[in-house]
């Protein structure tokens, strides 16, 4: 009884009067005093590696954690990488980790093109904008069509979208002496967004103008990822001309928002990570 009553007292204390220590961070912190070592010992000499990365897979896939405590431990990762040396790590566990993320990129973010065209969802239809590639491309990043979906669990992982690259653009790094030509397809890849049918969007619903506002601040968070991973990285004069026309992108779709804002002052932006 004594013992339970000391268990009890420290739980109110630890969770009462601290209140910014959350379940969330306490899953963060468990999580990555197991995974961190694998980090800084550069990969190397590690023998659970397997084990380690479906650590992280459970954690990603477990509906009861967070989209936003997901997308935090994925840039605490991604943070950690990028103090490893470039080019000094290419044992099997980073060629691992880096199939693993860019199989769950290209599973849960990317779409063929052409993307199949739906019926219109709350006055708006899925299509695809910005594509730098033109025909040369096969492949599109599907943030509208997620978002829309009535699978809940694909709506929350677009928060995971930009943490999830920005690990693998510092594993391709690491593995090419600052080099991205393996992942380039994504500079370039044109996103699946909405387009209007009818009506302005000043006669959409709340609800609808919602999404929109959403669409858009996934959409500017995808095309910033993409000028920082690809504006640090050893690039041709082509790169350069693509992240160019990104930056303008991204001007285009924050015009967009603050006009949309205006008409829909309860949006508030979620915290990105």
């Amino acid at each position: 009884a004594i013992q339970r009553c000391r268990r009890s007292y420290w739980h109110m204390i630890f969770c009462v009067e601290h209140p910014l220590v959350t379940q969330d961070e306490i899953t963060i912190n468990n999580f990555l005093n197991s995974f961190r070592p694998l980090i800084q010992s550069d990969f190397y000499g590690i023998e659970n590696v397997d084990e380690n990365i479906s650590q992280l897979d459970f954690i990603l896939r477990k509906p009861t954690v967070s989209s936003q405590t997901k997308a935090k431990i994925l840039s605490l990762i991604a943070s950690d990488l990028t103090k490893l040396h470039l080019g000094s790590s290419s044992s099997p566990a980073i060629l691992q980790l880096d199939e693993y993320l860019s199989n769950l990129l290209e599973t849960d973010f990317c779409c063929d093109l052409p993307v199949q065209e739906s019926s219109s969802t709350r006055g708006l239809r899925q299509c695809t904008i910005m594509n730098l590639d033109a025909e040369r491309t096969s492949i599109c990043i599907n943030i509208f069509g997620n978002l829309i979906s009535k699978d809940e669990g694909k709506k929350s992982i677009l928060f995971l979208l930009c943490p999830i690259f920005r690990c693998l653009q510092q594993l391709q790094k690491m593995q090419f002496l600052n080099c991205l030509h393996e992942i380039d397809a994504c500079l370039g890849a044109p996103i699946v967004m909405y387009e209007l049918k009818g009506n302005s969007f000043q006669s959409l619903s709340l609800e609808t103008r919602c999404i929109m506002c959403l669409s858009l601040t996934f959409a500017i968070s995808w095309f910033d990822e993409i000028v920082r991973s690809f504006g640090t990285s050893k690039c041709g004069d082509e790169y350069k001309q693509k992240i160019l026309l990104r930056i303008r992108d991204i001007q285009i779709l924050r015009a967009q928002l603050e006009e949309l804002q205006q008409h829909t002052p309860s949006f508030k932006p979620p915290k990105m990570f």
